[in-house]
């Protein structure tokens, strides 16, 4: 089984993977999601900078835009009893 670096900051993150994957690649991505996906600017007001701009992805969204570049493995979401959810994914891209 490949191993993998976990990030909650949306970022991909590239594996180990095993021999045997040679000339294939494994990542692991995780984001925030949520039922409905929506884009909006977060400014808490405490004057640190501009708003942050966020695109949250519904999950088939984001298994949508992930299948478009490679085969998506493994998907699983979880709550942290928030308002979204945490999406997690193992995407196999072959090398062009």
């Amino acid at each position: 089984m490949p191993s993998f670096t976990s990030s909650h900051s949306g970022e991909l993150n590239s594996s180990s993977c095993p021999a045997s994957f040679i000339r294939l690649y494994c990542s692991a991505v995780g984001l925030w999601g949520d039922v409905s996906g929506r884009e909006h600017v977060w400014d808490d007001g405490k004057g640190y900078g501009p708003g942050r701009f966020f695109s949250i992805r519904s999950d088939e969204g984001m298994q949508e835009v992930l299948g478009r570049h490679g085969e998506l493995e493994q998907w699983t979401t979880w709550n942290d009893g928030g308002a979204m959810h945490y999406q997690w994914a193992v995407l196999r891209v072959s090398p062009s």
